[in-house]
């Protein structure tokens, strides 16, 4: 990344009981704290509360989540996550007072099974499994629509342009928009997207085919390089091979 900004994650415990969840609270709070790890935590009593959370783009990086909830169960609310959302980057944490699901299980890729009644070590140990997982994972491009926290795959990136204060995002399957500065978003991305227009900046990986004035990304779209950003464009496309 051009300027360091340190991780930050985001956890999710749904569980009926308020205990169960302020236990979890607490266990992974206070290895966070022993491991200089930023976290952001959000409890939900309920499997409904939590569906419609993720349903308004609510962002969990690792999810304790409760099979046994009082109207749906935990696996309903993974079999969402993986299926609907086609989220496999979330790191689920299952819990339960019986081991019964071990086949029930497999098809939702949990990262662990916690047996009620929770124990404090076993609860930090998997926290900081999925931490070191995720730290393996590519970094994600982060924004703000409204109160919601969104972050994306900077490989599902074409570019970025700016049309005033919105800042459209050009993306494999749709476009997304916020407010914000286009520069300011330029020194929050890796090194592999170029500045090639004050309105544009581009993931080098979708480029085929460079010209002198302009460039062709993979998906047939062709982006116009303003004189001012020609020079620099060339010299980091020969730099990185991409010539």
């Amino acid at each position: 990344m051009k300027k360091g900004i340190e991780a930050m994650y985001y956890i999710g415990i749904c569980d009926d009981s308020s205990l169960i969840c302020s236990f979890i609270e607490q266990c992974i709070t206070r290895q966070a704290k022993k491991e200089r790890i930023s976290i952001e935590t959000e409890v939900w009593e309920s499997g409904e509360e939590l569906l419609y959370a993720l349903k308004n783009n609510y962002d969990i990086d690792i999810l304790f989540l409760d099979i046994e909830l009082i109207t749906m169960t935990g696996i309903e609310i993974a079999q969402y996550i993986r299926k609907q959302m086609d989220n496999y980057d979330m790191q689920i944490i299952y819990i339960s007072g019986k081991e019964i699901y071990a086949f029930d299980l497999i098809d939702t890729q949990p990262l662990n099974f916690l047996i009620k009644p929770l124990n404090e070590k076993k609860v930090q140990e998997v926290f900081m499994l999925a931490c070191k997982l995720l730290r393996r994972k590519e970094d994600k491009f982060e924004y703000t629509v409204g109160r919601s926290v969104i972050r994306i795959s900077f490989d599902d990136i074409y570019y970025f342009y700016s049309m005033g204060r919105i800042i459209h995002i050009k993306m494999k399957t749709d476009i997304r928009e916020f407010y914000g500065q286009l520069k300011e978003i330029y020194n929050r991305l890796p090194d592999s997207f170029y500045m090639i227009h004050q309105s544009y900046i581009v993931n080098s990986k979708y480029i085929i085919r460079y010209s002198y004035d302009s460039i062709e990304l993979k998906n047939g779209e062709l982006l116009t390089i303003s004189k001012s950003y020609r020079k620099a464009i060339r010299q980091r496309l020969l730099k990185d091979g991409d010539l």
